[in-house]
């Protein structure tokens, strides 16, 4: 399996991680936002003909580890919300 479409599938999985909650796993999520990322970066610069799929897989990993990242911060909030209005 070539590294760009590992580097999809980790992205694929990061995002899909955001939907679990638990804090533990979203970080998981993150660091494979981050690990796709950065596979998706050093196959693009080995050979330009992989660009489409790198891209992708960058867009992936970047909108997993965000997704990761945001939903632990809005989980709080909510609780916070709710908390406050009780």
């Amino acid at each position: 399996m070539p590294r760009e479409y590992l580097a999809i599938a980790l992205g694929a999985v990061s995002m899909a991680l955001s939907f679990v909650p638990s804090n533990i796993v979203q970080l998981v999520g993150v660091l494979l936002g981050v690990v796709a990322f950065g596979v998706a970066r050093m196959v693009k610069r080995e050979d330009y003909r992989r660009d489409l799929p790198c891209t992708v897989a960058q867009v992936m990993g970047v909108a997993g580890a965000v997704l990761c990242a945001v939903a632990p911060v809005l989980n709080l909030v909510g609780w916070a919300i709710i908390w406050a209005a009780g």
